[in-house]
């Protein structure tokens, strides 16, 4: 197996694998999530309610691009479709992945069920 590293930016490692053996090309998006994981914890664990000073914004989550990436994989979708998404379809999209118990780790701060006006995908 050969493998080329295509892109390695903002965090995320694209690289694309070759079995000559079996025929087959993979390529695989990789990301650590580790820090975005323990920082939603503790927002999770401060009592805050994510809410600014004036009470106009509010921090939900943060949502690694892997994941975003494995939510399309998924369900089925190209990744692509994530992007050509309007800002509605995504809020929709990932509102209902945060309300979906397996997913509540990723909630910065909690309220159930989330409900959101504004979600963007954070890529680092």
């Amino acid at each position: 197996m050969s493998g080329l590293i295509l892109d390695a930016t903002g965090g995320v490692m694209t690289s694309i694998e070759t079995d000559e053996g079996a025929g087959k090309t993979h390529i695989r998006v990789q990301q650590d999530v580790e820090n975005i994981i323990d920082a939603n914890k503790a927002g999770q664990n401060s009592g805050h309610d994510g809410y600014n000073r004036d009470r106009s914004m509010r921090h939900l989550a943060e949502v690694p691009f892997g994941v975003i990436h494995q939510w399309m994989m998924d369900d089925g979708l190209p990744v692509r479709r994530y992007f050509q998404m309007s800002k509605a379809e995504k809020e929709a999209y990932v509102t209902r992945k945060l309300n979906d118990p397996n997913w509540a780790y990723l909630r910065a701060f909690w309220q159930n069920p989330v409900h959101s006006r504004v979600i963007h995908a954070k890529s680092i």
